[in-house]
């Protein structure tokens, strides 16, 4: 019996001194495994109508033409804008392209937000908001890489009159066409990026070649189009 009690004890006290080295190893912060990411000198903030800020860099045109301004939606969840990506897509200015480039919530350097509230649906309504208030334009190109491609894909089934898709064959490329979105489903959207929840679900599912799927359903609406004809 008394071998019993020590033994109980010995459990016990092995129990405490292992919980309170547990609680310690919480406590101590965790080194940064790579530098913090430190805002460009192009970097500039829109705020949100939930209150919180998305970080942008934006090239303007060289030329003045009509075309419509591109936007970059980069790969991810939880990817940011690389330096190198502006300088990649810059070229296009050359060419009377205006450029924006943007850290979707909760990443980059973009504004944190509660995790339930950063979603496919959320970035969704950032998106519309962004285009609608921030920029004010009727027309929009968009390239999308990875996670992005999905989103462009998302736009490109939903907005009525997007065109143009272009055609990339290999796996993770980027997605590129222009949207003209139509009176109601500008209307749709603007409730959405007030109210994420309303967002319509995506239609498409992840794929290795988002931009494919969006030539796909360009060439459906075409075959549709001819057939009513």
């Amino acid at each position: 019996m008394r071998l019993l009690k020590h033994l109980l004890k010995w459990l016990a006290a092995t129990a405490i001194l292992g919980i309170v080295a547990l609680v310690a190893l919480t406590l101590i912060p965790i080194r940064p495994t790579m530098p913090r990411l430190k805002p460009l000198d192009s970097t500039a903030y829109w705020k949100m109508t939930g209150g919180y800020r998305i970080a942008y860099s934006r090239i303007p045109a060289e030329v003045a033409t009509s075309r419509p301004p591109v936007i970059f939606l980069h790969g991810g969840p939880g990817g940011y804008v690389h330096s190198s990506t502006i300088q990649t897509l810059g070229g296009l200015a050359r060419h009377g392209r205006e450029i924006y480039l943007y850290d979707q919530s909760g990443t980059g350097l973009s504004d944190r937000r509660r995790p339930k509230a950063t979603s496919f649906e959320s970035h969704v309504a950032d998106f519309w908001e962004i285009v609608t208030r921030h920029l004010g334009v009727e027309r929009v190109a968009l390239v999308g890489h990875s996670y992005g491609g999905e989103l462009a894909a998302h736009f490109h089934g939903r907005l009525s009159c997007a065109a143009r898709a272009a055609r990339p064959e290999l796996p993770g490329s980027a997605a590129f066409h222009t949207l003209c979105p139509s009176s109601s489903a500008r209307s749709t959207y603007t409730r959405s990026a007030i109210s994420p929840s309303s967002t319509p679900r995506r239609r498409y599912s992840s794929s290795p070649c988002a931009g494919r799927t969006i030539s796909r359903a360009g060439s459906r609406k075409r075959s549709k189009a001819a057939g009513s004809s």
